[in-house]
């Protein structure tokens, strides 16, 4: 297996190290592919900062630009950036990709158990499921989501993004065509994203393909500012709070 890491990257750039650094002795190729413009045309050029000291770090990191068309949705936008990344991938010969974004961590422990199962097992294609994280990296949201992610997949020319899954994912990673998928257990491996650990929540939100559906984003971002346990969390109604540790040492203040 030559697997390449396909990172998709705009903003939450604080929490992109964290995630290279679990998986990064794992792969083969780390692949980012960033955009200083939003889907909706919003900049963000610090995203620049990060990228270089990164890839100090790490020389052997690739970096690619991707501009929006902002005539397209973003959806589609979307596609087009992930689709980058897996021709890109192809071209280095790698025979397997796993898509993420900046805000993903996993167990480096049960990323390797995983990637051995699915090598043994001639998988050409996996998913787990996945929690997600709220305002500080010791608060879980519960119940576990009940939709998955794609994992490693297998890289064959004909492989498109954005195509049809075996399991509820985002339209926009899941592949296509695939004949054997292995869907991980939880207690085999999960994705720890920590989507709601943001410096600017208000950027997330504006950049959102759902942002039309939130109203008063400034209120919102100013809400999950001050939030404690306890209190309201914006956009999630069906969910608990519990506390647990901080497994990768995150921090983004």
């Amino acid at each position: 297996m030559i697997l390449a890491a396909i990172y998709n990257t705009f903003d939450g750039e604080e929490l992109l190290e964290g995630s290279i650094a679990q998986i990064i002795d794992e792969v083969d190729e780390i692949l980012i592919v960033y955009q200083f413009e939003s889907n909706i045309g919003e900049h963000y050029p610090d995203l620049l900062t990060t990228l270089a000291q990164i890839k100090e770090r790490w020389p052997k990191i690739r970096l690619r630009k991707y501009t929006p068309n902002l005539e397209l949705s973003a959806a589609i936008n979307e596609r087009q950036k992930r689709q980058i990344g897996l021709d890109w991938a192809l071209k280095l010969e790698c025979t397997h990709f796993l898509f993420l974004d900046n805000d993903e961590y996993y167990d480096s422990e049960a990323f390797s158990r995983a990637k051995t199962l699915i090598e043994e097992g001639s998988y050409d294609s996996s998913a787990c499921r996945l929690y997600t994280y709220y305002r500080q990296p010791i608060y879980r949201l519960e119940p576990i989501e009940n939709y998955w992610v794609p994992f490693i997949c297998q890289l064959k020319p004909a492989v498109k993004a954005g195509g049809r899954f075996p399991a509820r994912v985002d339209p926009t990673r899941g592949v296509s065509p695939i004949e054997r998928c292995y869907l991980f257990a939880e207690g085999e491996l999960v994705m720890h994203h920590y989507s709601y650990l943001r410096k600017d929540i208000g950027r997330k939100l504006r950049n959102s393909s759902a942002a039309l559906r939130f109203n008063n984003i400034p209120l919102l971002a100013s809400h999950f500012g001050s939030w404690q346990p306890g209190m309201p969390m914006i956009n999630f109604r069906n969910h608990g709070i519990v506390e647990v540790p901080n497994l990768f040492s995150v921090a983004i203040d």
